[in-house]
């Protein structure tokens, strides 16, 4: 059975996993966003040390791949990588939002198969990213950068919804008609990475280390960079 390591710093809730097979072996999850680089790889130590293996041991690298916080993507995505290249292991990308989704609908009270699952990430200000997912996560609404209005998500009027995430409350206060909606605030799971990545790695779904970079979810501006 595969042995993958599991890591999401995309989010202020950062999260480090070590599964074999469906079973999870361990995990640690980081609140403090501006520590996340300090905590990841001492995470991933623990994690291996605890269960007496080694990084040569592991068969993959799942990785969060955005969008998300600019430099939280780089941080775990730099450390990802550098394990594949140092021991000839394969990446893994998996999408923030339905990283999320997925994790809603396991942990959601009130979720059931025939709601709409719609993931929210900050952007700061009133944006968010969005996508909309069905109950199998498959794809209803790519992932998109969003300016809330009160016309966000009218199209699927009618429909039973499920909103999550940290952009999530964004929404929620903005706008006035609740009707078929529900809201999960609880933060995603690391621990719910494991099926995503399970699945990809079964299917040898895997990225190219010398081309993979982070989803952005929008274009990426640095003060600092000049034309």
């Amino acid at each position: 059975m595969a042995v993958l390591l599991h890591i999401d710093t995309a989010t202020p809730v950062a999260g480090v996993c070590l599964s074999r097979g469906e079973a999870i072996l361990g995990w640690e999850e980081h609140t403090d966003q501006k520590s996340h680089a300090s905590f990841l790889h001492a995470a991933i130590k623990r994690l291996l040390d605890h269960n007496r293996l080694t990084a040569g041991h592991l068969d993959g690298v799942a990785v969060t791949i955005g969008p998300g916080s600019y430099t939280g993507l780089r941080v775990s995505l730099a450390a990802a990588k550098g394990i594949c290249f140092a021991l000839s292991k394969p990446l893994i990308a998996i999408n923030t939002l339905e990283f999320i989704a997925f994790s809603a609908a396991q942990s959601a009270p009130d979720f059931s198969p025939d709601m709409l699952i719609v993931p929210m990430i900050d952007a700061r200000r009133m944006e968010v990213y969005t996508a909309v997912y069905d109950s199998a996560m498959e794809t209803v609404l790519t992932p998109h950068a969003l300016i809330i209005d009160e016309s966000s998500f009218h199209s699927f009027r009618g429909r039973r919804m499920l909103f999550c995430g940290n952009g999530m409350p964004k929404y929620e206060n903005f706008i006035k008609e609740k009707t078929n909606k529900s809201f999960f605030s609880a933060p995603h799971s690391i621990t719910h990475m494991v099926p995503l990545s399970l699945q990809k790695y079964q299917h040898q779904r895997f990225e190219d280390l010398a081309y993979s970079e982070p989803d952005y979810g929008k274009a990426f501006f640095s003060p600092s960079h000049k034309n």
